[in-house]
């Protein structure tokens, strides 16, 4: 009737907007709900109605997590990633970046807390993310792991629904000497559905270490063999270079000992000598 509808009041329940839940998002909501008793001035002569004093003025409900999906106990996500490297090998010392794409779709229901988990060699500093603006993508700072860094970024928090999501993540190269081979990347993704979709990753790279050297062109020399003589010669090279990776080299000097098959050149003496400035000679 008229008098009972005058005592319900509709609420408005709106969520807080700050950070995301960590664990505990799709529980039930629970409300609590305090109540006194007011009497009307105009009745004070009439028996009043009274609350129970023994019975604190408040209670407590449930409004109810309701998963979108068909089976009401669990979700099916369907994860498929796709990962792609700007290139498989690096050379240290003129390598500056590395990017990687990352596409992640969800073809099924809903997925809950989806979370793509990044391993990579340390020499791999984390300098940029690219990212759209749907779904939400947030990334945690890299964390030292064993002989890596892992970094954690947050897919849709809480649902990832039935989407995809395309971004880059921008590394740079370190000029250091890599302390393992091969390096990977390794690339995972997980949730928390009651039924677990996981997919995982792996890209080796290959690496080289920059090596700068400059040969000079020797002076051109002649030799006079009419007269059948004998004649010393010598030639020096100068090898200009920086190996400030201590990259492993080989040099090979030619010499043509023959014309036309016959032998006029015999290779005397061979003398290396290596400066502290990095020069070489031979």
């Amino acid at each position: 009737d008229t008098s009972m509808s005058q005592l319900c009041e509709s609420l408005l329940l709106i969520p807080t907007e700050g950070e995301l839940c960590e664990e505990d998002c799709f529980s039930n909501i629970s409300v609590s709900i305090s109540y006194q008793l007011q009497t009307s001035e105009g009745q004070r002569d009439h028996p009043q109605p009274v609350l129970d004093f023994y019975t604190k003025p408040f209670t407590i409900f449930q409004l109810p997590y309701e998963k979108n999906c068909k089976n009401k106990l669990f979700c099916v996500a369907e994860l498929q990633m796709a990962t792609t490297i700007s290139q498989q090998e690096l050379v240290v010392g003129l390598t500056k970046e590395l990017t990687m794409n990352i596409n992640l779709t969800n073809s099924g229901e809903d997925s809950y807390m989806t979370t793509i988990n990044l391993n990579y060699p340390r020499n791999l500093q984390f300098k940029r993310i690219q990212k759209p603006p749907s779904p939400d993508i947030q990334c945690d700072d890299p964390k030292p792991n064993a002989s890596e860094l892992a970094m954690n970024c947050k897919i849709g928090h809480p649902v990832l629904k039935r989407s995809s999501a395309d971004f880059s993540v921008v590394w740079q190269l370190e000029e250091n000497v890599f302390p393992n081979r091969p390096a990977d990347i390794t690339v995972t993704v997980t949730n928390f559905n009651d039924r677990n979709s996981s997919v995982k990753q792996s890209h080796s790279l290959q690496f080289k270490h920059a090596f700068i050297a400059v040969l000079p062109k020797p002076s051109v020399m002649y030799m006079n063999t009419s007269q059948g003589l004998s004649v010393y010669k010598e030639f020096l090279f100068n090898i200009h270079g920086e190996n400030l990776f201590g990259a492993v080299f080989q040099l090979q000097i030619c010499v043509p000992i023959k014309l036309q098959g016959l032998q006029f050149i015999r290779v005397k003496n061979l003398t290396k000598i290596q400066v502290l400035r990095s020069f070489f000679f031979f």
